[in-house]
């Protein structure tokens, strides 16, 4: 996981929460909503393939962006134990629900 220093931009931030509006994102989907933006973050990257700026993201760039995120917000920085344990779980998921759908599919 790559840290990365806090977005100081509101205007990219309100980009993100006017996206997860538009398509009923409900951000931190069946776990506390400790940073929600960075949640609805990994959504846009999830659902579209894209950075906010249009950019491509792969899954796993998405989930490290993710981790990073959370990173960012957090006092304890990259030791982060939520960033940790969100990235397991989001990474594990993602990877498991395309090996189901390659199995039904």
């Amino acid at each position: 996981m790559r840290f990365r220093p806090a977005r100081q931009d509101e205007a990219y931030w309100a980009a993100i929460r006017a996206y997860a509006k538009l398509t009923d994102g409900d951000g931190c989907t069946g776990v506390p909503d400790f940073h929600k933006d960075c949640c609805r973050e990994h959504d846009l990257h999830l659902e579209t393939g894209l950075t906010l700026s249009g950019r491509p993201i792969s899954t796993w760039a998405a989930n490290a962006a993710f981790a990073s995120c959370i990173q960012s917000r957090s006092r304890l920085g990259f030791f982060s134990p939520m960033a940790a344990w969100r990235w397991v779980s989001v990474t594990a998921f993602t990877f498991s629900l395309r090996a189901v759908k390659r199995l039904i599919l």
